[in-house]
């Protein structure tokens, strides 16, 4: 096999397998890209903040918004100054939800942290943002 077929192989084994999301759960990967965006974000949350900064379009984020609304994981609020203006915030359940999968997550992590040495990670961290330059920058 040739690097750039064990490369493209590497990427499918990596998406495949999905260390954040458990097959339990009820929730997909953009779900809870959104809830995640929401839960450490600092300031309040609209449509277009999570727009921009996850890079899904308008039409996605209203039906994720949707989807976990639904489940009970947030709540639309709408601004008083401006009716159009709406703030989404995470349920009680939608905050425990995340804690539980971040506690989760942070525990594979050191699972991993105790295989990998700090040399190791820091050189998988380097690779993955070298890697991920490339492909915003390219042009084919």
């Amino acid at each position: 096999m040739n690097l750039k077929e064990e490369f493209i192989k590497t990427i499918i084994m990596l998406n495949k397998r999905d260390i954040l999301l458990d097959d339990k759960l009820k929730i997909n990967k953009s779900e809870l890209m959104l809830l995640m965006s929401i839960y450490f974000s600092c300031d309040d949350v609209c449509a277009k903040n999570i727009v921009n900064e996850l890079g899904f379009s308008k039409s996605m984020v209203a039906n994720l918004v949707s989807s976990l609304e639904n489940k009970n994981y947030i709540i639309k609020k709408y601004d008083l100054h401006d009716k159009r203006k709406c703030i989404i915030k995470l349920t009680r359940k939608g905050n425990n939800f995340t804690k539980s999968i971040i506690k989760d997550f942070d525990c594979k992590l050191n699972n991993l942290f105790k295989k990998l040495n700090t040399k190791e990670i820091e050189e998988y961290i380097k690779l993955t943002h070298k890697i991920m330059e490339v492909i915003e920058n390219e042009t084919c």
